[in-house]
């Protein structure tokens, strides 16, 4: 468990300052992870819905984090 717990008190403390990028694509209506600091997922590059965007806002802003949505190129 002695990783785990080293992990998780790590974890905690870098949790709470949760950053992640959002770029919005017009043409598919999805986002586009442009970077995410401090979070498990999603993964930079990855495509997320706008509902499972939706999700990553709520919880980052129940952890004190930040997410900043931009507008993608056409």
């Amino acid at each position: 468990v002695g990783i785990r717990d080293g992990y998780r008190q790590k974890g905690e403390a870098m949790f709470t300052k949760v950053k992640i990028e959002l770029e919005f694509l017009p043409s598919t209506g999805k986002y586009r992870v442009k970077s995410c600091v401090n979070s498990l997922d999603p993964k930079p590059g990855q495509i997320v819905t706008a509902k499972e965007a939706e999700e990553l806002i709520v919880r980052c802003g129940r952890n004190g984090g930040s997410v900043t949505v931009r507008e993608g190129k056409r």
